[in-house]
């Protein structure tokens, strides 16, 4: 049997995919990372050394407070300041957390990493255009967690092991009662690591510990360029969130009042990708308006219409192809824009400025910043982030 470092949270799936290892007989290493220092971290931790302890298993935690400030905390404080909206989780698992997981499987000799995350890795050296390593959906689609773990490599995907992969969340909750697990790690669903701003609050933490500066602007109608009231803290703004309701003018054409096809019925009009009003009588009305984009700048929020909210396709940088070479052409895929959504439809082509993705029809929060997972069926082809 092998040698396996894995990765211990303190939560459920962890321990139980340490007490399937051990079942199977490997030889486990548990390793516990230590992001940062709160309460709730130091139980995950205690959790995790008593479940390793109860199944006999070498246990070590490894401090990298430090480079989570840096690589994670700093990051995402930088990126919020430019008017962009990162997932933390995303970069701490591409950059900090497998990283240093393979480097510790190296240090203790161990030939194969594993983790609690629901994923497969399957193996397919003839396969068409397919690399020979390849991500792909779990068992259990409603714990699917292939978004934040796109950007492993074809080394990494190699010595990955995922013991859930084929099991329901259900499954490995009467696993750990059956096992004795539910006295060492917690009830509820969590990972065993809470973010670093669950208790104070996303908005609160930037603010505080993150040190963002709350700036103020004007929130503008793009309809007619004139400005609906003012704003406190750009950040607290993104794509598609509803700004409330405010009286809008509407241009009309006709004696009938009908709205003009030429814009919409919004006063706007797409010209080389940039809004412009177009000159009309107009009409108005109360209408719900969103946040479109912000200048950060000009210090503007930009707001519209909810026919016009949302985004018809995307550009996608620092593009890592996981299961696939590069598609030549044009593409057919489902393209997953968050963590808690679901893929939609969507083509991908290659150019040289990135990849460019384009939906069916209008997306809401599709947001600068964040990871765009491209999927073919239940295959990870890869994916970037958009940008902004």
């Amino acid at each position: 049997m092998s040698k396996i470092l894995l990765g211990m949270s303190g939560g459920i799936d962890s321990s139980v995919a340490a007490w399937i290892l051990k079942r199977d007989a490997h030889e486990v290493v548990g390793v516990t990372l230590r992001f940062h220092g709160s309460p709730q971290r130091d139980a995950a931790i205690e959790r995790a050394q008593s479940c390793a302890a109860m199944l006999g298993i070498e246990h070590h935690v490894i401090d990298l407070r430090d480079e989570f400030a840096r690589m994670v905390k700093d990051y995402t404080t930088r990126e919020f300041e430019e008017g962009r909206f990162p997932n933390p989780c995303t970069v701490c698992t591409r950059d900090l957390k497998m990283a240093t997981l393979f480097e510790q499987a190296q240090a203790f000799g161990c030939e194969q990493v594993a983790t609690g995350h629901y994923a497969r890795v399957t193996e397919d050296v003839n396969g068409f255009q397919l690399l020979p390593y390849q991500l792909r959906k779990p068992l259990d689609l409603s714990k699917d967690q292939t978004y934040l773990l796109y950007a492993l490599s074809q080394e990494q995907l190699a010595r990955l092991v995922f013991p859930l992969a084929d099991l329901y969340k259900g499954v490995v909750r009467r696993m750990a009662m059956r096992a004795g697990l539910m006295r060492v790690a917690p009830v509820n669903d969590g990972q065993g690591e809470p973010c670093f701003y669950d208790d104070e609050g996303f908005v609160t933490w930037l603010e505080g510990e993150g040190g963002l500066e709350c700036d103020t602007g004007d929130i503008v109608y793009l309809g007619d360029n004139s400005v609906l009231g003012t704003y406190e803290g750009q950040y607290r703004f993104a794509p598609d969130q509803s700004l409330g309701t405010f009286a809008i003018a509407h241009e009309v054409n006709g004696e009938d009042g009908a709205a003009s096809d030429e814009t919409d019925g919004q006063g706007i009009c797409l010209i080389e990708d940039q809004m412009r009003q177009m000159p009309c009588p107009s009409v108005s009305s109360e209408e719900e308006l969103f946040a479109v984009f912000k200048d950060v700048t000009s210090h503007r929020v930009y707001a519209a219409t909810r026919a016009v909210a949302g985004a018809e396709m995307c550009l996608l940088r620092d593009v890592h192809w996981t299961s696939i070479e590069p598609p030549e052409g044009k593409r057919s895929c489902r393209a997953r824009i968050a963590y808690d959504r679901k893929p939609v439809p969507a083509q991908v082509v290659c150019s040289e400025d990135g990849v460019v993705v384009a939906f069916g029809e209008r997306v809401g929060g599709v947001r600068a910043g964040q990871p765009v997972v491209l999927y073919s069926d239940d295959l990870v082809l890869g994916g970037g982030i958009v940008t902004g």
